[in-house]
């Protein structure tokens, strides 16, 4: 495939190349994020594309403090922050041909 490009300024680019538009799907989970408002790793969740996905989070003794669908988690349980230390999730992620379960601890850092 050839693709072939002019700027604003008449200048033109070609390139050959091929283009995948149908990537495989994939999925990463970081292990800490900093709910502090300055717009950098401020929820807690997957990334990626191809799936849909389930997340449950635990505290250290086994609450349950959040449960969404396709949701990142905000560090707030009830309204209230939580405090920074070590919690658990438990992901579930599916498409049309595959599902997953992934079991985690996480930090949250204020």
């Amino acid at each position: 495939m050839q693709l072939e490009l002019t700027d604003s300024n008449g200048c033109v680019v070609v390139a050959d190349s091929l283009f995948d538009l149908n990537p495989e799907p994939f999925f990463f989970i970081p292990n800490a994020f900093s709910p502090n408002g300055d717009a950098l790793n401020d929820v807690f969740g997957p990334f990626g594309f191809g799936y849909d996905w389930e997340i449950s989070i635990y505290s250290g003794t086994g609450q349950l403090l959040y449960k969404g669908l396709n949701s990142p988690w905000n560090g707030k349980t009830k309204g209230e922050d939580c405090p920074a230390d070590v919690y658990f999730y438990h992901i579930r992620f599916w498409n049309a041909t595959s599902s997953e379960s992934v079991k985690g601890m996480l930090h949250l850092m204020r």
